[in-house]
């Protein structure tokens, strides 16, 4: 999915400013507001390959909806909790190592 914004030159500036300020590339400054909104570390992607992947698992899940294949919150609550855990221990894991 693609977004674009229509932004004054000035805007346009200030936004390379803060951005550059912030060691960022203006798309990253952009998205950090999505990130806490939303919920997403961007810090967990290490790529633009991994964040268009991301991307197109959003769309996939989007067109699940639509299709009406759908899991209650509370299931995708549990698989989250999940896979949080099975990072944890990963990471546990090579720091043991």
């Amino acid at each position: 999915m693609a977004l674009t914004l229509d932004i004054s030159a000035d805007m346009e500036l200030l936004l390379d400013k803060q951005a550059a300020m912030n060691g960022q590339d203006v798309t990253v400054y952009l998205l950090n507001p999505v990130e806490k909104n939303v919920g997403v570390d961007l810090a967990e992607f290490s790529g633009r390959e991994d964040f268009a992947s991301s991307v197109a698992g959003i769309q996939a899940g989007l067109d699940d909806i639509e299709a009406g294949r759908t899991i209650s919150f509370e299931e995708v609550v549990a698989q989250g909790a999940a896979e949080r855990e099975q990072r944890r221990a990963a990471r546990e894991g090579k720091r043991s190592q």
